[in-house]
């Protein structure tokens, strides 16, 4: 499998100021090189909950080294096809670990 497109995680940090203040910042981490392909069938993932979810794109990219870099469902990506025709902030709706392997459910 080909990985020409690309994958990055909004992370939310959370810190303290000068004066001890919460904040919270995001960032963008880079996940790496990814293989972007459409649902063009409309098939549809079963939830935790027992509902069937329809999604836009199934993503799949090498696991990441550390456990805390994984995309959780609700969680916000940002892909981006290497032809240019995706380029795109979207929600995760499931994952699943293969071995060395990351599979994705976008909607």
């Amino acid at each position: 499998m080909k990985l020409d497109d690309s994958i990055k995680l909004q992370k939310r940090i959370e810190g303290t100021d000068e004066q001890l203040n919460p904040t919270e910042t995001t960032e963008w981490l880079e996940l790496g090189k990814c293989k972007i392909i459409p649902n063009n069938s409309a098939a549809k993932i079963s939830g935790h909950d027992g509902h069937d979810y329809s999604y836009s794109y199934t993503i799949f990219l090498r696991k990441p080294k550390s456990n805390d870099n994984i995309p959780r469902e609700n969680d916000l990506v940002h892909i981006t096809k290497k032809d240019g025709t995706i380029d795109k902030d979207i929600r995760v709706i499931g994952f699943v670990t293969l071995r060395n392997w990351l599979k994705l459910w976008l909607k």
